[in-house]
């Protein structure tokens, strides 16, 4: 692994940034000890519409190099995927991977993703890719997380633990089976899931701890009321995948 870009999806987080950035630097800092590995942030303004663009802007001031990092920003929200194929389209580097901006899962998860990684390599390892399995969470968030997962397995026959944990680090050469019809929506991280297994991907978890929130409303699955719209959004989308499967 000779270069690896990080995505990181921002929407409506005008109360996690400055920890954002925070976090940022001292995972660029950590990182120097691979000095093969020539790593870039791909910071995605995705669409917001409170202040953070204003305070993404104010944050890279701040930062004195910043080769490291590339801020990308989407005129008008279309969705949590959209934003990170915007990041996948723009990467260059041998290895991708995404993370949320809130925060929940610590950017040294991804550090210790790619000291995880850079070992199976070693073994000769190639098709692989890092997902983390959240801890520290609600007996009824884990409750769903298995119902969904056990839904997923229904449709396709393929068991995947914490479909939407982060972070998820993966070879470069997976991109392009992602962006073809990829979903825009919560859906991508299935996505980029099932096209693993497809294709003989090899999916190794690593426990990470899930932390509470510090600011700004949760998306996706952090709410009931978002826990009910993902659920349909993935039933749509695996449904969809069924119908082109028996009618292709």
């Amino acid at each position: 692994m000779k270069s690896f870009n990080l995505i990181i999806p921002c929407y409506n987080e005008e109360g996690n940034i400055k920890n954002l950035f925070h976090e940022i630097k001292y995972f660029l800092n950590t990182v120097k000890k691979y000095k093969y590995l020539k790593i870039k942030i791909l910071l995605i303004e995705n669409g917001s519409t409170d202040q953070t663009r204003y305070k993404i802007k104010k944050e890279i001031k701040k930062i004195k190099i910043k080769s490291n990092i590339k801020i990308i920003y989407i005129d008008k929200n279309k969705g949590y995927g959209f934003g990170i194929i915007q990041g996948i389209k723009f990467s260059k580097s041998d290895f991708i991977g995404w993370t949320h901006s809130d925060l929940q899962t610590d950017l040294n998860d991804v550090y210790r993703s790619l000291s995880a990684l850079n070992n199976f390599k070693q073994k000769k390892s190639n098709k692989i890719i890092i997902k983390g399995n959240r801890h520290g969470r609600s007996i009824f968030h884990e409750i769903i997380t298995k119902l969904m997962s056990i839904v997923v397995f229904v449709f396709t026959l393929n068991y995947i633990s914490d479909i939407n944990a982060q972070p998820k680090i993966f070879p470069s050469k997976l991109s392009s089976k992602i962006l073809k019809n990829p979903p825009n929506d919560f859906n991508l991280d299935l996505h980029l899931l099932l096209l693993a297994k497809k294709y003989g991907y090899e999916i190794k978890y690593l426990n990470v701890n899930f932390k509470k929130r510090l600011s700004s409303k949760a998306k996706g699955a952090g709410s009931l009321k978002g826990i009910v719209l993902v659920s349909i959004t993935v039933f749509r989308y695996l449904i969809m995948k069924l119908f082109k499967s028996i009618y292709k």
